[in-house]
């Protein structure tokens, strides 16, 4: 199943966010209006208002965030209660869970 929203990685810049797959995408097909100029690579744009199929990602970050941050929280418990159970391949998702968090949070760039 692909995704309907725009693949990431977006950048927050202010009030903009940048997604150059989604300049690719969107200028590629006809619609330079809603992504600026086609010819620069790293135009900005309101990602909402550009593409209304991204509204749903947007408005469920949040809840996203807090589940993340729950499911953080319970990996951390049954690491220090019970070991590492799961082997090593569960390091790599708690550092990228960990990233994800401080980049929502603006504590990471």
């Amino acid at each position: 199943m692909s995704a309907k929203h725009t693949p990431g990685p977006w950048v927050a810049d202010g009030e903009y966010v940048h997604a150059v797959e989604f300049i690719r995408l969107c200028c590629g097909r006809g619609y330079s209006s809603c992504c600026g100029d086609p010819e620069i690579s790293e135009s900005r744009f309101q990602i909402a208002q550009c593409a209304p199929e991204n509204a749903p990602l947007i408005a469920a970050a949040p809840d996203l965030l807090e589940a993340l941050k729950d499911a953080l929280a319970g990996w951390r418990y049954i690491r220090e209660h019970h070991g590492d159970l799961y082997g090593v391949g569960w390091d790599r998702v708690e550092e990228a869970a960990r990233a994800a968090i401080a980049r929502a949070t603006g504590e990471r760039g």
